[in-house]
């Protein structure tokens, strides 16, 4: 099977971008009052948790991708 030569960059973006994504649950855990968010702060931890997850999975499938 022939490797993709920029693999570990992919990969390496995916792992940001999930490292990303737990920032933004730990933002969300620590809270000290999790009951009260306002609509800006929410849209902006589901924001971060959206994107990361979505560049994530886009890094993620750009390797099969290239190497067939």
């Amino acid at each position: 099977m022939p490797r993709l030569e920029g693999q570990a960059f992919f990969n390496t973006i995916a792992g940001l971008a999930v490292s990303f994504a737990g920032f933004g649950a730990v933002i969300a855990w620590l809270r000290d009052d999790p009951s009260g968010w306002d609509p800006v702060n929410l849209w902006r931890v589901k924001t971060i948790i959206r994107h990361a997850l979505s560049i994530a999975f886009l890094c993620l499938a750009m390797v099969p991708i290239h190497t067939y």
